[in-house]
């Protein structure tokens, strides 16, 4: 809608901003770098929250959509997304039992389980047919999943209490320290293929391999993966330039902000914790990268991000930075204001599922 279109001046700062021809080239270059891996790509919706988004990535050829709630399996089954994977250990309860049950029942739901018991309880639930879930398997991360050697046991559980096993997935999330995504993507395919090997020898077959995360996606392979998940590198950050996942001219967001106070030791913006996020690794200096140069904020209040002297800042200058970590930026923000590259403005994109 044209209301929709602002200049970027009369949009009051700090806002989300994503250059739109970037985020279609990273759309695109990550779809072609999956090609050559003989693999579909299911991207983590968690990165963006945001529908447009979302289809976008399957017009370009996303064989389906991940995400880590499920709240947003739900906003993206009723908006007719129908190949959906909840990659997290989903453990039903009386609070999240009614959504689980009509997900579940309109079959276009995949539900990740780590153990026995979360199986069993989503065994307890009844949809008229074997409900989907796929397991997931540690690959050296050390957050959730089985072990290989554990995989095929769980899975004879998840026939024996009558639910349906269509996949095993993995996060190898060790690959987020500089220099260990190439590893990290080795220790996948190396530990998904004993996995896979369990999981045929026991007599399960047809059943996907899921796999990857934007640091290791450049190091996959074609083999036992089927489909990778990566979820930033529709937008790129801080974290994924410093460990090498993307270049800095294929950044597509950044936090817009104005300059409040510039003098002969510091510039301070209106960009603090609250539009930034707050995610600092401990191998990262700063807050976030200012996109016109490399320096970084060094200190951050709730609704102050201070960088170092820089002698052309003047208090009311606008200022764009690269947040650490996207998804955590959009988790601040209600909407996205897209520069379309038009006479019209800035585009306003909501973010349809802010804070789940």
């Amino acid at each position: 809608m044209q209301t929709d279109y602002k200049p970027a001046d009369a949009i009051r700062t700090p806002f989300l901003r994503i250059d739109y021809a970037k985020l279609m080239h990273n759309l695109d270059k990550a779809q072609t770098t999956i090609k050559g891996y003989r693999a579909g790509l299911r991207p983590h919706f968690k990165a963006h929250k945001c529908l447009r988004i979302a289809e976008l990535q399957i017009g370009v050829g996303a064989v389906g959509i991940t995400c880590a709630t499920l709240d947003q399996a739900s906003l993206l089954a009723d908006n007719g997304v129908t190949e959906i994977l909840v990659a997290y250990p989903v453990i039903v309860d009386q609070a999240n039992r009614t959504m689980t049950e009509r997900l579940c029942s309109e079959r276009v739901v995949t539900l990740g389980i780590s153990s026995t018991e979360g199986a069993r309880r989503l065994a307890e639930i009844r949809v008229g047919r074997p409900m989907k879930v796929a397991i997931e398997v540690d690959v050296g991360c050390k957050r959730t999943g089985v072990y290989p050697s554990e995989v095929a046991v769980l899975a004879r559980t998840v026939l024996d209490l009558g639910l349906q096993l269509v996949g095993i997935f993995d996060y190898p999330g060790h690959g987020y320290m500089p220099g260990q995504s190439e590893r990290a993507a080795r220790d996948e395919v190396q530990i998904m293929s004993i996995a896979f090997e369990m999981l045929h020898n026991a007599g399960f077959e047809n059943f996907f391999v899921s796999g990857g995360s934007t640091p290791t996606l450049n190091h996959g392979s074609a083999g036992v993966i089927t489909d990778y998940r990566p979820g930033t590198y529709v937008f790129g950050d801080s974290q994924q330039l410093a460990l090498g996942s993307v270049a800095k001219e294929e950044i597509a967001l950044t936090v817009e902000a104005t300059v409040v106070e510039a003098n002969s030791d510091r510039v301070v913006i209106d960009a603090g914790g609250k539009a930034l996020g707050r995610d600092s690794p401990q191998w990262l200096s700063g807050y976030g990268t200012a996109l016109e140069s490399d320096l970084r904020v060094e200190r951050l209040f709730d609704h102050h991000g201070v960088f170092p002297p820089i002698p052309a800042a003047r208090v009311g200058d606008r200022m764009r930075v690269i947040p650490n970590n996207a998804n955590s930026a959009v988790n601040q923000h209600g909407y996205f204001w897209v520069d379309m590259q038009d006479r019209r403005g800035l585009l306003r994109w909501r973010i349809d599922s802010s804070g789940r």
